[in-house]
């Protein structure tokens, strides 16, 4: 009787596709290796080192050189905007963003403000005034100009004006300690406390809107503190002797943003 030629085994049948890479590995003379895991489609580092090379690369007139301070999600913007309205006596807020201050939130915040400073006060005044003033009542396109001018005029070229100081006057080495956009995105955030405060004083209530701008204002001007004016004049050649009247100086600004606003907007006897 005649037996079947039985088949020889491959090398491969039991380990199936892990005996297969094995035949192959065998071949090339290497051991067993895992394939390289797929790339994540989000690259912190990948991401860290484009921006880094942004920064060096692209010309500081260009849309490009812009891009990477708007590069931020929602999450970033909320997390940075709770930090200087529910927690503004804590400092590092850097520490948020990492070296990458964004424009985008600052941007949005005081376009925020511009609407509900404008539309708001007017409101107001409509709901403060009696029957004959309601009856007259018009709309004053104007301080929506006039909003706009205060709020970003404050939130840009106030945080300019103290970087060119310490660098100036002071020599601190800003770039280690807060840079010129840092700066601003501070002062951007710094002025979150005062949209519910203008929300707040659309009722027809001296005494609430009082209320609510003296706490926007201690809010806004306790996170600067924290937050620009101490971590810039840490360093400055003056010692005390510089920090007490910057830090003074910073918070007299915020408060005085605080008191145009609130007198210029929403003031109406």
């Amino acid at each position: 009787e005649e037996t079947a030629p039985s088949n020889p085994a491959l090398p491969f049948a039991a380990g199936g596709a892990t005996g297969l890479a094995s035949v192959g590995s065998m071949s090339t003379g290497g051991g067993v290796s895992d394939p390289p895991p797929p790339p994540f489609a989000s690259d912190p580092a990948g991401e860290t080192e484009k921006r880094q090379k942004l920064k060096k690369t692209s010309w500081v007139f260009s849309a490009a050189y812009y891009q990477q301070f708007f590069d931020v999600d929602t999450d970033d913007v909320l997390a940075r905007a709770r930090h200087a309205l529910l927690t503004p006596w804590r400092g590092g807020f850097q520490t948020l963003y990492d070296d990458t201050p964004d424009l985008y939130g600052p941007f949005w915040v005081c376009a925020t403000l511009v609407f509900l400073i404008a539309m708001g006060g007017q409101y107001a005044s409509y709901l403060s005034g009696d029957e004959n003033k309601r009856a007259s009542w018009n709309f004053d396109a104007r301080d929506v100009a006039t909003s706009a001018a205060t709020t970003y005029g404050y939130a840009f070229i106030v945080p300019f004006v103290l970087y060119w100081v310490v660098r100036c006057f002071a020599n601190v080495p800003t770039e280690n300690r807060l840079s010129l956009i840092g700066l601003v995105c501070t002062y951007g955030y710094a002025c979150v406390p005062f949209v519910p405060a203008s929300l707040v004083s659309v009722t027809p209530s001296e005494s609430i809107r009082v209320f609510a701008f003296v706490l926007a204002t201690v809010a806004g001007g306790t996170f600067l503190v924290n937050n620009a004016a101490r971590p810039l004049s840490k360093d400055a050649k003056g010692g005390v002797a510089f920090q007490t009247p910057f830090c003074g100086s910073v918070v007299g600004m915020h408060v005085l943003f605080g008191i145009v606003v609130k007198l210029w907007f929403f003031t109406h006897f």
